[in-house]
């Protein structure tokens, strides 16, 4: 029953409908006691009320989410990246990266390549107004991950920073690449609907 609710609230997370990925989220705490589930309801309830712009609730949740958990492995270290990235939404001048690099380096020496897009992904993000090279640097890693991982979403993000922080000779070949995986990525999301 656990199990079955939060899928109903991941897809209703999907599909932009945060009111019922709360509600299905909080029915499926209710009916575990397993901690690791637990944990990966609460982080997905936190995640929802992150794109609901319900920062403190976000915020609070993946603080208690982190007094949780034992060990510093995977799991802590997107949570720990969550929580900063949300603490760093909330409040411009709070820097979240001595949290991303811990994330970082925790992923690396996991050999978690989902956990290190990511990162990447943040620390582009984070560096974008702040340093562009930095920003071009990790907008790079991440797209070589994506691209070993086969995410078309992630390799489409790294190569929309790239085009808007590369010199002008590499974008038409950034956004040639780019506009071919959007042509794909449209048909495989249309495909998915069919079934």
């Amino acid at each position: 029953i656990s199990s079955n609710n939060n899928n109903i609230g991941v897809a209703a997370n999907n599909l932009k409908d945060y009111a019922n990925a709360e509600k299905f989220y909080k029915k499926a705490l209710k009916f575990t006691d397993d901690p690791n589930e637990s944990l990966m309801i609460k982080s997905n309830l936190a995640n929802t009320y992150y794109l609901e712009t319900k920062y403190k609730e976000s915020t609070d949740l993946y603080e208690a989410i982190l007094t949780e958990i034992k060990e510093k492995d995977e799991v802590y270290a997107k949570i720990l990246s969550n929580y900063a990235k949300v603490k760093w939404e909330q409040n411009n001048n709070y820097n979240p990266l001595p949290e991303f690099r811990e994330a970082y380096l925790i992923q690396k020496k996991a050999g978690d390549l989902w956990g290190m897009d990511a990162s990447y992904s943040n620390l582009a993000t984070y560096y974008h107004n702040v340093n562009k090279d930095s920003a071009l640097y990790y907008s790079n890693k991440m797209y070589n991950i994506a691209k070993e991982l086969s995410s078309t979403t992630d390799q489409l993000e790294a190569l929309e920073n790239k085009i808007k922080l590369d010199e002008d000779d590499n974008i038409k070949d950034y956004f040639k690449e780019y506009d071919q995986l959007k042509d794909s990525l449209n048909i495989a999301e249309l495909k998915s609907k069919n079934q």
